[in-house]
């Protein structure tokens, strides 16, 4: 019975490793997880991995790091935080280990190095944070699009247009999408969205805001992957509150806070929040 069962547990062990690297991974909670001793965990992730449980762990924390310092701009301390370091030297001590350099040397290397072929494809925590927004005004594009094809960002094309005839700058602004659909009950070619600008560090004339979005509280989730991940991202995260939480959805609009420019970088791997709506 432990033979066949076995695999898949730790099959589910080590993805809640890798969607939960900024929480807590001691060995008692993933056996709780798991439904086996610390002792009879431990030796089947080692005779699955090659390495102790804790290894394992700060290998996939560090490899994390890699990631995301290439692939975005987040800054080195909030990447510490995504993969489970509150303590900077802890952290840098542990990345030259695996990697060779500091956090700061590698990202210098490194930066949007798209050929990362060693190291992970995706990143999603399942770590979330609570946040209660205020209404607030931006300027939508709106359009009708399917949120999983890889055209998706093709909706960002008015927006390209409108800062190109503008004098605003990329860096001044903060790049959101508006999600007002579910794809299960509207149809997956008939959802809107809206590709959203709002200023970050200047002050614009009140009437060219054109959208005024409702605020309230949200469950707040990071990802950064490729985009054609983003259906199974939405599914887990979604299935995760359902299963895991005792959060309870609430009407209103999901929106996407895209922390790198989606018009010039386009789709892949982006650092992104997603805002849920919760009661």
């Amino acid at each position: 019975m432990e033979t066949a069962i076995a695999p898949t547990v730790i099959n589910e062990v080590l993805q809640y490793i890798q969607q939960h690297l900024a929480g807590n991974l001691s060995l008692d909670r993933l056996a709780k997880y798991a439904g086996y001793s610390s002792f009879h965990l431990h030796r089947l992730i080692k005779e699955r991995t090659g390495d102790s449980v804790g290894n394992y762990i700060k290998t996939k924390r560090i490899e994390t790091a890699a990631f995301l310092l290439s692939l975005t701009d987040q800054p080195i301390s909030q990447v510490k935080e995504l993969v489970g370091y509150s303590n900077d030297a802890a952290f840098s001590k542990a990345f030259h280990q695996l990697m060779g350099c500091s956090p700061r040397e590698f990202r210098k290397q490194k930066m949007f190095n798209r050929d990362l072929s060693a190291l992970p494809q995706e990143y999603i925590s399942l770590e979330y944070h609570i946040e209660r927004k205020s209404d607030w005004q931006a300027l939508s594009f709106p359009s009708i699009c399917n949120y999983f094809d890889n055209t998706f960002f093709d909706c960002w094309k008015p927006a390209k247009e409108f800062l190109t005839q503008s004098t605003i700058q990329y860096k001044d602004i903060e790049f959101w999408g508006t999600i007002h659909e579910c794809p299960n009950v509207t149809g997956k070619e008939k959802c809107r969205f809206d590709a959203t600008i709002q200023p970050a560090s200047f002050t614009v004339p009140a009437d060219i805001f054109n959208t005024k979005y409702k605020g309230g509280k949200f469950a707040v989730f990071q990802f950064c992957a490729p985009y054609a991940y983003f259906k199974d991202i939405t599914i887990r995260i979604s299935q995760y509150i359902l299963e895991d939480t005792s959060l309870e959805f609430r009407e209103g609009y999901s929106f996407l806070r895209y922390h790198q420019d989606p018009i010039t970088n386009g789709p892949d791997y982006i650092m992104t929040k997603w805002y849920l709506p919760v009661k």
